[in-house]
């Protein structure tokens, strides 16, 4: 059977996703788990978004366990909710040091932050709650030695915007403002369908895999030409589902050859693939193909997208 060829360039499923959960949930038990935690919870698992939540009320020992470590490495979404007594629990710390270090790691995962009833300020600058909990750490066995990493991880961490509730919001309206967000941002990369074990599709895909490069800075541009009906579009969905994961957002784009040099076609074109990487803003939708191209140029240039372009067939589409 013939295989598509692959062409790259660059300037300057088969494959399943690497997440066994959208959501880590990092909490203080003690302030929020049969509440804030609890509500935050079941809206996110009723909007079918996979969250981990430890449900071991038991005392806790002085280490973090190893399923948690792992829980946080196979989380898309680590969701930390500073509360009073956060910083009171070396075990929270530990998370946060672990959630921290696995976004360094891996460019992919994201934070996202819940001050529950506390300034995020005091958090940043551990004042109040936060600065009398480091200080009850201090000189302890086995805790002297990580103190200064919290308290870097705190700074650091708090840099970050979040959702801050107060006592005058309303918190199903602040838990429904947060769940809108994290499932937009679970669905930023769906896997497409791709018919199970067909001959000789994994090579091709690590092939590609590595002209793309993935990681780098550059730009790269694969092409992936041949014959109709010897599976361009089956490698290009595959491809995609492999490494999708790795970028800010992406898209998979059909391109219907027939109907592409008609005005309004391209312009639905552009006004999909900013939805699709935009989140479906109505605000940014275009309507010629001049203030489209500007538009993706402008509010592309720095993110890190994956696009894939199905169905070109001429260089000046």
């Amino acid at each position: 059977m013939a295989l598509p060829t692959i062409s790259s360039s660059s300037s300057s499923s088969s494959d399943t996703s690497p997440w066994c959960y959208d959501v880590f949930l990092s909490f203080r038990g003690k302030d929020t788990r049969n509440t804030f935690t609890a509500h935050l919870y079941r809206a996110l698992t009723q909007k079918g978004i996979r969250t981990f939540l430890d449900k071991d009320e038991l005392i806790r020992g002085d280490e973090i366990s190893p399923a948690l470590l792992e829980a946080i490495e196979v989380s898309r979404i680590s969701i930390i909710v500073f509360s009073k007594n956060y910083a009171s629990s070396t075990w929270c710390l530990d998370e946060l040091l672990k959630i921290l270090d696995q976004c360094k790691e891996s460019m992919q995962q994201r934070v996202l932050l819940v001050f529950y009833h506390v300034d995020p300020s005091d958090v940043r600058h551990q004042r109040k709650s936060f600065g009398k909990a480091l200080a009850k750490h201090a000189g302890k066995l086995n805790v002297d030695m990580k103190l200064q990493l919290w308290k870097e991880a705190l700074r650091e961490v708090a840099q970050l915007s979040g959702y801050h509730l107060t006592r005058k919001r309303n918190e199903s309206n602040f838990i429904e403002n947060i769940v809108q967000d994290v499932s937009r941002m679970a669905n930023d990369h769906l896997y497409l369908h791709v018919a199970e074990h067909p001959v000789g599709l994994k090579p091709r895909v690590e092939d590609v895999k590595l002209h793309l490069s993935v990681g780098t800075k550059d730009t790269r541009m694969i092409g992936i030409f041949g014959v109709g009906g010897i599976g361009k579009t089956t490698l290009a969905k595959a491809i995609y589902n492999s490494i999708a994961f790795q970028f800010e957002t992406s898209c998979f784009l059909p391109i219907d050859s027939d109907t592409w040099n008609q005005v309004n076609r391209l312009v639905q074109l552009q006004n999909t693939l900013l939805s699709k990487i935009l989140g479906g803003c109505r605000s940014l939708e275009v309507d010629n193909i001049d203030t489209g191209i500007h538009m993706i140029k402008r509010r592309l240039h720095s993110k890190r997208v994956l696009l894939i372009l199905d169905g070109v067939d001429h260089l000046d589409q």
